[in-house]
C-alpha cells in the first residue's frame, strides 16, 4: 500500500495494509487537501510518531467498511474531517488519509452529493468550526490569530455576526489579498479571540488578549495538540464536527477568495510545505 508518512521528514513509501476495526472504513481518497497541519508536522511545530499515515481531510469512495457500520455506505462518495471525536486528530492521532487504501473512523466522514461534489467541499471541516462559533462571535469585537485556511474562512464569514473582526498576521504568515482588516501587533484587548496558529507563544499570549470577561476559541485538531492553555478557565475548544458541517454557509464564500487561498498540486511530496494555505493534490497520482 502506498503512503506518505512521517519518517525522517515526509516520506512516500510503501507500507503494511492496515485492518478496518469494527467502527472504521476504508476509502480511496480522490482528493487530499494539504493545509496548516502537514505544514506544521513538516516544519517540527507538531509532533507526530514516526510512521504515521498522514491528511486528515480528503474526498473520496468508500471501498469496504468495518462490522459495526452500515454497508450502504460502500460506493458512497464521502469528505472525511480532521477529528474524530472517539479516536482524536486523523493524521496525528491515528492514520490519516494520504494513502491508497487508507482506513478511517466511521465519526470523521460525511456523504457528499455523487454528482456535484466539489473541490470547495474540502473546506467544510473549517466552515463547522466558524459555524460553531457564530452564536459567540454576535456584536463582539473578534480577533483572528493566524492566516491559514481558519484563520481567512473565520475572519471572512464572521463579519456577517461580529461588531468588528480583525485579522493578525506576522511576517511569516500567508498574505492574502481581500477585504480584511489586518493588525500587526497585539496591544488592545478583545471580546473572543480565535486562536488559528499552531505556534506555541500564541497559547501562552492569549490570555492578556481576552481580559478577564472576553474568551478564546481553540480548535481541536488532536488528543495531544495543545499541550497546555495558559487561562483555560475562558477557553473554549471546538472540533472540526462533521454534524455542523454547513453548505450554506460555505456557499457564502466567494469563488475569487477560494481560488487564492487553494492551490492545485499533482505532487504530494513537492506540496509540503505548502505555498498557499492550502493545497490540492489529486492523490491517486502522486509522481
Amino acid at each position: 500500500m502506498f503512503a506518505v508518512v512521517f519518517y525522517q521528514g515526509i516520506t512516500a513509501m510503501d507500507v503494511a495494509e492496515r485492518p478496518i476495526p469494527r467502527d472504521h472504513v476504508c476509502i480511496k481518497p480522490d482528493l487530499v487537501l494539504i493545509n496548516g497541519i502537514e505544514n506544521s508536522i513538516y516544519l517540527g511545530i507538531l509532533w507526530v510518531e514516526p510512521l504515521r499515515i498522514l491528511g486528515g481531510v480528503a474526498t473520496g469512495v468508500v471501498k469496504s467498511v468495518g462490522v459495526d457500520v452500515d454497508q450502504s455506505l460502500v460506493g458512497k462518495k464521502i469528505l472525511t474531517f480532521p477529528f474524530s471525536m472517539s479516536y482524536g486528530g486523523i493524521g496525528t492521532d491515528v492514520d490519516g488519509v494520504m494513502a491508497s487504501r487508507a482506513v478511517i473512523p466511521r465519526d470523521s466522514i460525511v456523504y457528499l452529493p455523487q454528482a456535484g461534489a466539489e473541490e470547495k467541499h474540502l473546506l467544510l471541516p473549517y466552515v463547522s468550526i466558524v459555524s460553531q462559533v457564530m452564536e459567540m462571535a454576535e456584536g463582539k469585537r473578534v480577533l483572528v490569530i493566524g492566516s491559514g485556511l481558519l484563520g481567512i474562512i473565520s475572519s471572512y464569514l464572521l463579519r456577517d455576526k461580529a461588531f468588528e473582526v480583525a485579522m493578525y498576521r506576522d511576517s511569516f504568515s500567508y498574505s492574502i489579498r481581500g477585504d480584511f482588516k489586518e493588525i500587526r501587533e497585539l496591544k488592545d484587548t478583545w471580546d473572543l479571540v480565535v486562536v488559528s496558529s499552531l505556534r506555541g507563544w500564541v497559547r501562552s499570549y492569549v490570555y492578556k488578549l481576552i481580559g478577564e470577561k472576553g474568551k478564546a476559541v481553540l480548535p481541536k485538531i488532536s488528543k495531544r495538540w495543545p499541550p497546555f492553555v495558559v487561562g483555560k478557565s475562558n477557553v473554549v475548544e471546538v472540533y472540526p464536527n462533521p454534524q455542523a458541517a454547513d453548505y450554506a454557509l460555505l456557499n457564502k464564500m466567494p469563488s475569487k477568495l477560494i481560488s487564492e487561498i487553494l492551490g492545485k498540486s499533482d505532487d504530494i511530496i513537492s506540496s509540503i510545505p505548502s505555498t498557499k494555505p492550502g493545497v490540492l493534490v489529486n492523490f491517486p497520482d502522486p509522481q
